[in-house]
Formats: structure tokens, sequence, C-alpha cells
């Protein structure tokens, strides 16, 4: 486990810049809200949603992008299907998905960063994620 965790906070560092840049809805003039529960299906582009990963997996639709079930609590039953709006075959779909599998081996929750309609997969998706108990930006 140990090393896992060593793997995973290289790989995160390495995205680390383009994380720290992502944008927040204090940027475009609106007040900072909190993450809210639920999906980032039908959400506005600039929304954070916060849960838990029950499921990781890639190619689910046929595509390299990572997807995930996502969970309001762990002790749910219920879940919405999430797709990441980078691919695999990226350094930031890679640390994405480290980031991920890392989140639901833990079981702490993650903060999505909810993008609005992925125009190469056409499915409401998240770009960036932040993981453990944080105040996302």
């Amino acid at each position: 486990m140990f090393g896992l965790y060593l793997i995973c906070a290289s790989v995160s560092a390495s995205a680390a810049e383009e994380i720290r840049n992502a944008p927040g809805k204090e940027q475009r003039g609106l007040p900072r809200e909190l993450a809210t529960a639920g999906s980032c299906a039908h959400a506005i582009a600039g929304e954070r949603r916060t849960g838990y990963v029950a499921s990781v997996g890639t190619s689910w639709f046929g595509t390299n992008n990572t997807t995930i079930a996502f969970k309001d609590q762990l002790s749910s039953d219920n879940y919405s299907i999430e797709s990441s709006g980078y691919f695999t075959d990226t350094a930031e779909g890679s640390a994405q998905l480290t980031s991920l599998v890392s989140a639901y081996l833990a079981k702490v929750p993650v903060t999505l960063y909810c993008s609005g309609k992925n125009p190469k997969t056409g499915r409401d998706s998240f770009t960036y994620l932040w993981v453990g108990h944080v105040d996302a930006p």
C-alpha cells in the first residue's frame, strides 16, 4: 500500500501545476460555492460535486477516458456514472486515473469539477478532481 501511495504522489505531483490552475467560479466574477453532492450530469460547467468512487474503469463506452461509478455516501446503493474529460493516453488522464483508483481503495471522498458536455464523447464530464477531505478551490 505504501508503494502505491508513493507512485500516486509522484504522478499527482507531475500534474499539480495544471490542477493548481483549475478554473473556479470566483474567476468568472461569481461567488465561490461549496461543492454539493450529486452527479455532473446536467450540471453547469464549473459546478463541483463531492462523493465517493464506487468503481473505476476505462473503455466503458469504447473510449480510453476514465469512467467511474460515483456515490453521495459510501453506504448508498445509488450511484451515477461519471466520465472524465481526460483520456488515459495523456499525462493528465493517467494521473487522474491513479488518483481515482487511490480514492477508491482508501474509501476517501473526491470532489469533481464538472465541465459540461465533452465534445469528444458527448457525455457530461468532469476534468479536475481533489482527493480527500479538502476544500476545492
